[in-house]
């Protein structure tokens, strides 16, 4: 696990300014953070409910309150599509799922904890694609595997209804109808 507190963004080369990523947290401006998360339509749109949420008295700092805005945005994007608006509702989910405990106790003080759960929850959801396993039903996995070689079946290219189906389709669709005549 990369441990964000040690990690240092260089601002000036020349100035050789180093930071980490907790302080550029706390010293970074919402508006700021913002204009660098969201589009300019976006940020358009929820410039005043991202106020309201930033000026009320969380009692955590702003480093804290940065962290929250970055998850929120970011999981409204992955979960919700890439131009979600949120809302004041969902940055109070967030803040309340991010910062406090199932006591409504707050956890996360520092921005150094902030980063660090920030942290976790990328690896988390890293970790949790790679271990995505596929649980199609054997035939998906058999009609998507004859797919790139798949051809008209020639038996029924008169048929509209089944010219486009696998032969094996065709074969099964036989094997029915061949019992229904049976009966």
């Amino acid at each position: 696990m990369v441990n964000m507190m040690t990690e240092t963004l260089t601002l000036s080369k020349t100035a050789g300014i180093k930071l980490t990523y907790a302080d550029a947290l706390e010293l970074i401006s919402w508006e700021d953070l913002a204009k660098l998360l969201l589009s300019t339509k976006e940020l358009t749109l929820m410039h005043d409910t991202i106020k309201t949420f930033m000026n009320r008295k969380h009692r955590v700092n702003q480093g804290v309150l940065n962290a929250v805005l970055v998850k929120a945005v970011i999981t409204a994007k992955r979960v919700h599509g890439e131009h979600q608006t949120i809302n004041e509702a969902y940055l109070r989910l967030t803040f309340e799922s991010f910062v406090l405990d199932e006591n409504k106790k707050i956890i996360i003080n520092t921005a150094e904890q902030a980063i660090n759960k920030l942290t976790k929850d990328i690896e988390m959801l890293r970790s949790m694609r790679k271990n995505k396993k596929d649980n199609s039903p054997d035939w998906v996995k058999q009609y998507v595997d004859e797919l790139p070689g798949y051809e008209i079946d020639a038996r029924y290219a008169h048929d509209p209804k089944r010219a486009n189906n696998p032969p094996w389709l065709n074969d099964y669709l036989d094997e029915l109808d061949n019992q229904e005549d049976e009966l």
